[in-house]
């Protein structure tokens, strides 16, 4: 094959000028080839790709050929330009002999050019098609991964690795090219593909676009260089994490790796190692590791096979640690080296061992060994004061749970340090001994580290001056610490990004411990005092130019408002830190804005197309974060919170799943996480009228939380509440249900003497546990009880009058017994007072107000008051059709169904028979059977 085709310096594929593809010539709107660029003059074109026009072109300063990249004018405006900026930028930064040389960037009549080292060569993709020896392959392939390991010391990941990207020029040298889609750590944009088609549709944010960032906030003025879910890199030679369609997970230096092994495969055997006809198929081989194996007959010797099938491992963990240690096996023939081993120890005899003895023991003499000190570093954060201020400062409060508490936080505490060191030493260790990672990384995971090592101290200090409201939340607190272990492959980011100058340095350090103590605050369940240290912090980073710092206080200070029930407010400090964080690349903290957003959209507001913008705006910034499964777990967590709100139910069920699944996954069979996803299920469940699911879901949430935070915790009591409930339910679908409502009864006995013990007898809390109590006394018939602990619950929430829905509810069930005993007066009373409290703080067309109306209906018919009954039901109708208008699910539409039946008795009753007929057609069209014949 001749070696003498010309080839640009970044990835434009050739093409002759006889041989162009049609699609990409000059006839429709290119303009013709400039005579110069700038200072350069430009001979003729060489290639041609999705991003730009490559020429070769002569400069008359330095008196040497160059290759120019021109940004085609039809390319996607703003963003195919920052990325050009982007790819210029990362090439300048790396001064490597195997890594393609920029010489200059400029402008040329608006377009954007690159000038770049010239190479007369050839592609690997076309050096690849001769037959080449396994060491001829390896060193080029060790050149190649050479530059690929240069730009990971840069923190730079490119992202697009493949034949058609690496130059071989006529000596021989080995050029990586083509960072057009390569991404520095430190860049916020989106870890989603976004490379491969041309369009004007892509060119502009669409600032009136349903659920954009730019449409809530009009503030983001950050382009981000990639579109959701478009595929970036090339499918045949992508790492797993880079089908974002099936795969969520960072890419990093790892995904390098993978493409890497890719082409090293297709280089010694002939073809890609996953085979498969679509994307979803080639992902599927890739995941379950449906390596082809190479032929007997190969030439390639079975450990060069191992290396290259530890390089394609699904999990980037179980790959290399680095592109080094990769290269580094692939140099390491092991005939050679057992050769070389046989030749040393033949020669040096008895001699040379006994000298290897000697240095192996001056080497044990020497001192102790690197990386031992991570132990030291938890001094005064966590260590046996700090215990013992912790578990003081919980047990001081007096509540009835506070010791138990106090051990089992400890207990986790004490793990969490474990990890700590563990991983603070292996991080060490991996530059100071192993040396499988740079200086540069070693400082960004020390960081990484030191932050974790932050949010521990600030969360225990919380803990030592504990308020009563801090112990319920204290063991969720630490459990739901970031883990450290994540930062073992931390990359440069704005997380790693710390002032230089010795004073701005200390200033930043001690507001981040400011913000990070706000934090501890509020997952402490002291949310007022979180919001003050927040609103504080965030001032004084603002004043500082701390703009990151600004965005995460601005963020607690909203979820605090949230927590404390002030959706408003919270929603402007969400906003405003959302702005904040969008303008300094911040994605995680811009995720945790849009996550408290969706839930005030669904859950306190009950707005379904707000929270459809949100919930798109929060699953945008969780791909831009690199999706990590904490953060997955918490967006389908909310996702199903607000779904039961607003009546998805099959929605709320899907993330529900979801949430299940990660926490099964990630966290494992005993975490509190899978507590709160099952506790989700349960509640949908129960919604759907599935008793006997949500029986199951809510049990086993209720015996998680009893495990981790131990029997006398509120919110044990809280999850026994849902069981009971659900019990309830379920025991009338029964034949013999009374084990069932036994247990239920002994739930709600428990539940109610807990609270009494824990928060005084008179609470809010002990009035909704015997209305409970109450209602399943009812059920059981035991109408005499359930009257007598409806009416305690009744006195304590007439006591308070920040109760009146809960007052209510209390009231409607003492008319259903005294409808059930006959007292229909006393009904009458019970059911008109508990209109009367819903309407005033409700309004007159909530759900509620509709279905305590039709209980009065029911109840005026039953007593044969039809004229009374009739104005109730229909307003009761109108407002369950409003609701209805979405489209209603089953239960909706029965409601519907025997609302109509109920109004044609009525009208019936009082000689309407037009009307009645009308109604019961009604109920008919519902039920979906023809309707009857006309009364005579």
């Amino acid at each position: 094959m001749s070696t003498s085709s010309e080839r640009a310096g970044f990835g434009a594929t050739p093409r002759s000028a006889k041989a162009r593809d049609p699609g990409l010539g000059r006839g429709r709107s290119e303009s013709p080839p400039p005579e110069r660029l700038g200072r350069y003059v430009v001979l003729r074109e060489i290639g041609r790709g999705g991003m730009g026009v490559v020429w070769t072109a002569y400069d008359p300063k330095l008196d040497r050929k160059v290759a120019i990249k021109l940004l085609k004018r039809s390319a996607r405006r703003r963003v195919l330009r920052a990325r050009f900026v982007r790819e210029a930028r990362a090439l300048a930064r790396i001064n490597h002999p195997n890594i393609i040389t920029v010489h200059d960037v400029g402008t040329h009549e608006g377009q954007l050019y690159m000038a770049m080292e010239y190479v007369r060569g050839q592609t690997l993709e076309r050096w690849m098609r001769q037959e080449r020896g396994v060491h001829e392959i390896l060193e080029v392939f060790d050149k190649a991964g050479q530059g690929l390991a240069a730009a990971h010391d840069e923190d730079l990941t490119h992202r697009d690795f493949k034949p058609s990207n690496v130059l071989i020029d006529q000596e021989g040298r080995v050029k990586v090219l083509d960072f057009g889609l390569a991404k520095p750590r430190d860049h916020a944009g989106s870890e989603e593909e976004d490379g491969g088609r041309d369009s004007e549709r892509d060119s502009e944010p669409d600032d009136g676009a349903p659920g954009s960032n730019l449409a809530v906030l009009g503030a983001s003025t950050l382009p981000k260089l990639t579109q959701v879910g478009r595929v970036l890199g090339t499918p045949g030679y992508m790492a797993p994490e880079q089908f974002s369609m099936f795969d969520r997970r960072e890419i990093g230096a790892w995904t390098d790796q993978f493409s890497f092994g890719i082409t090293l495969y297709q280089a010694l055997y002939g073809d890609r190692p996953f085979g498969g006809d679509d994307l979803h198929e080639i992902y599927e081989n890739i995941r379950y590791g449906r390596i082809r194996e190479p032929r007997r007959d190969s030439a390639v010797p079975g450990w060069v096979f191992r290396v290259v099938q530890r390089a394609l491992r699904y999990e980037p963990a179980h790959r290399y640690p680095s592109m080094e240690l990769l290269l580094a096996d692939l140099r390491a023939d092991p005939i050679r080296r057992r050769r070389r081993r046989l030749a040393y120890t033949g020669g040096l005899g008895v001699l040379g061992l006994l000298a290897l003895g000697v240095v192996r023991t001056t080497a044990d003499d020497e001192g102790p060994r690197p990386c031992q000190g991570a132990r030291e570093r938890l001094a005064g954060v966590w260590d046996d004061p700090a215990r013992a201020s912790v578990r003081q400062g919980l047990v001081a409060t007096e509540e009835l749970f506070a010791a138990d508490t106090a051990r089992r936080v400890v207990d986790q505490l004490d793990r969490y340090a474990e990890a700590w060191v563990e991983q603070h030493t292996a991080t060490c260790e991996a530059t100071r001994i192993h040396g499988e990672q740079s200086d540069a990384l070693l400082d960004v995971r020390m960081t990484c580290l030191d932050r974790r090592r932050g949010e521990l101290s600030a969360l225990v200090q919380v803990l030592s001056r504990a308020k009563k409201e801090t112990v319920a939340s204290a063991m969720t607190a630490a459990v739901e610490l970031r883990r450290p272990e994540p930062c073992a492959l931390a990359q440069r980011g704005i997380e790693s990004e710390v002032p230089e100058d010795p004073a701005e340095h200390a200033r930043f350090l001690a507001l981040r411990e400011r913000v990070d103590g706000a934090r501890a605050l509020l997952s402490a369940g002291n949310h007022l005092d979180a919001r003050d240290q927040a609103a504080a912090a965030g001032q004084s980073a603002a004043e500082a130019g701390f703009a990151r710092l600004q965005a995460e206080s601005l963020i607690i200070e909203g979820t605090a408002y949230r927590s404390v029930r002030e959706p408003s407010a919270a929603q402007q400090r969400l906003r405003q830190g959302i702005v904040v964080a969008s303008e300094v690349g911040d994605a995680r903290t811009e995720f945790a804005g849009w996550n408290d957003l969706l839930y005030i959209a669904g859950v306190s507001w009950g707005d379904a197309q707000q929270a459809e913008d949100w919930q798109f705006a929060a699953q945008t910034a969780l791909r831009h974060v690199g999706s990590p499964a904490e953060l997955e777990f918490k967006l389908a967590l909310t996702q199903s919170a607000v779904m039961v709100a607003l009546d998805r139910l099959d929605q709320a069920a899907h993330h529900g799943e979801q949430a299940h699944r990660i926490a099964l996954d990630t966290t494992g069979p005993g975490s509190l996480q899978l507590a709160l996803a099952l506790n989700n299920l349960g509640i949908v469940a129960a919604e759907q009228a599935n008793w006997s699911l949500a029986e199951r879901r809510l049990r086993d949430s209720y015996v998680l939380m009893r495990e981790i935070l131990g029997p006398k915790h509120p919110e044990v009591a809280s999850r026994a509440m849902n069981l009971a409930s659900v019990l309830t339910q379920y025991a009338e679908q029964l034949e013999d249900g009374s084990a069932v409502y036994d247990e239920a009864e002994r739930l709600f006995d428990e539940v109610v003497s807990f609270r009494e013990d824990s928060e005084g007898p008179r609470s809010k809390s002990v009035a909704r546990a015997l209305v409970m109590l109450g209602l399943l006394q009812r059920n059981r018939g035991k109408l005499a009880q359930a009257r007598v602990t409806h009416e305690r619950a009744r006195d304590l929430l007439r006591a308070r009058p920040e109760a009146e829905l809960d007052l209510a509810g209390a009231l409607g069930n003492l008319a259903e017994i005294e409808r059930l005993e006959h007292n229909y007066e006393r009904a009458e009373s019970y059911h008109r007072e508990a209109l009367e409290l819903q309407r005033a703080r409700l309004g007159d067309q909530h759900p509620a107000v509709g279905k305590t109306r039709l209980e009065l209906c029911r109840l005026l018919e039953q007593m044969e008051r039809h004229a009374m009954a009739l104005p109730e039901c229909e307003r009761a109708l109108a407002i369950m059709e409003v609701e209805a208008e979405d489209g209603a699910d089953g239960r909706a539409r029965q409601s519907l169904v025997s609302t109509h039946i109920l109004i044609a008795r009525v009208a019936e009753a009082l000689g309407r028979r037009e009307q009645a007929a009308k109604h019961r057609a009604h109920a008919d069209a519902l039920r979906g059977s023809p309707p009857p014949e006309p009364l005579p």
